[in-house]
C-alpha cells in the first residue's frame, strides 16, 4: 500500500512539474485527500513571474474567483436557511422589498442558486461603476441588474450567472443587517479558525508576496497580485457575491472537508446534514 501511494505521489509531482515546464501555468499548489486524510500536498513553480520571479509556497494565497459563489455566498445562504431566517423558495420581492424589482420580483432563491433564474451570465458593469463614488456603486449595480432584461423565463433554462450571485449578496445583507464579508467570517471562517481565507477590501492583510499573481490586466495596466482579478468585484470595492474570495489550498480543503463531514452526518456544528 505504501509503495502504491508513493508511486501515486511521484506521478502527481511529475505532472505538476511538467505543467510548469510546458507553460500550462507559472505555478500551482495541489492538495489531495481521501476519506478525510490529506495524502498529498505539494507546490510547484512560481507565484509570480512579473516583475520578478517568486517561488510558490504551500500556503500561497490565491484569488479563488468564482469559487466565491459556493465557498462564501452559497455558504452564507445555507447558514441562513439552516437558521430558519430565509426560505429558499421565497421570492426576491418577499425578501428584498425594493421598489422596482420589475419582473425579477417573482424569482426564488432556489432558482438563483441553481443558475436557472434567467439572469445574464456577465456584464461589464465596472465600466459604468468607476464613474461614480465608491459608496454609490453597490446601489447602482443593483439598479443596473434589475433593469437588465432576463435572458429567459425563470427555470426555462440554465445559464451560469455572476449577476444572480451579486443579487444573493444583497439577500444576505437584508437578512442579516451585515455585509457578506462580516457575516461569513463571523459564522463560518472565524469559528473554523481560518486565517488566510477572506473577502478582500482595502489593503490586503498579508504582504503582496504571499499572493499568487493572476494576470497583467489590460484595463488596470498592472500585474494583479494581492487584489481581486474580477473587474466588477474590483469596482465594487474588492468583492461581491460572485467573486472576491481569497484562500489557500489547505484552507479550501478545510471548508470542503467540513461540508463533506456534515453531508455524511459526522458533524452538525455548522449545518444540519439536510
Amino acid at each position: 500500500m505504501n509503495q502504491q501511494l508513493n508511486k501515486f505521489r511521484q506521478r502527481l509531482t511529475d505532472l505538476l512539474e511538467k505543467g510548469v515546464a510546458n507553460g500550462v501555468y507559472p505555478g500551482a499548489v495541489l492538495l489531495v485527500a481521501q476519506k478525510g486524510q490529506i495524502i498529498f500536498v505539494r507546490e510547484a513553480g512560481n507565484l509570480s513571474i512579473i516583475p520578478s520571479v517568486m517561488p510558490m509556497k504551500k500556503d500561497t494565497i490565491f484569488d479563488l474567483a468564482s469559487l466565491t459563489k459556493p465557498l462564501a455566498t452559497a455558504l452564507a445562504i445555507m447558514k441562513l436557511v439552516d437558521d430558519g431566517r430565509i426560505d429558499p423558495d421565497r421570492t426576491l420581492s418577499e425578501i428584498i422589498r425594493a421598489e422596482d424589482l420589475r419582473e425579477k420580483g417573482s424569482i426564488t432563491l432556489r432558482s438563483i442558486l441553481s443558475h436557472c433564474a434567467g439572469f445574464r451570465d456577465w456584464m461589464p458593469f465596472y465600466l459604468e461603476l468607476v464613474n461614480h463614488h465608491a459608496d454609490k456603486r453597490k446601489g447602482l449595480l443593483r439598479e443596473l441588474i434589475f433593469k437588465e432584461p432576463l435572458r429567459y423565463p425563470q427555470r426555462a433554462d440554465c445559464l451560469y450567472s455572476d449577476l444572480g450571485f451579486m443579487v444573493l449578496e444583497w439577500v444576505v445583507e437584508v437578512a442579516t443587517g451585515m455585509s457578506l464579508k462580516d457575516f461569513i467570517h463571523e459564522r463560518v471562517f472565524g469559528p473554523m479558525g481560518l486565517k488566510r481565507t477572506f473577502l478582500l477590501t482595502g489593503e490586503p492583510p498579508f504582504k503582496k508576496e504571499e499572493f499568487a499573481a493572476t494576470e497583467e490586466c489590460p484595463w488596470r495596466k498592472r500585474v494583479i497580485q494581492g487584489e481581486v482579478h474580477d473587474e466588477n468585484a474590483f469596482a465594487l470595492g474588492g468583492y461581491s457575491g460572485h467573486a472576491g474570495l481569497f484562500s489557500t489550498a489547505g484552507e479550501v480543503y478545510m471548508i470542503a472537508d467540513m461540508l463533506r463531514e456534515h453531508y455524511y452526518g459526522k458533524r452538525r456544528d455548522y449545518f444540519s446534514p439536510g
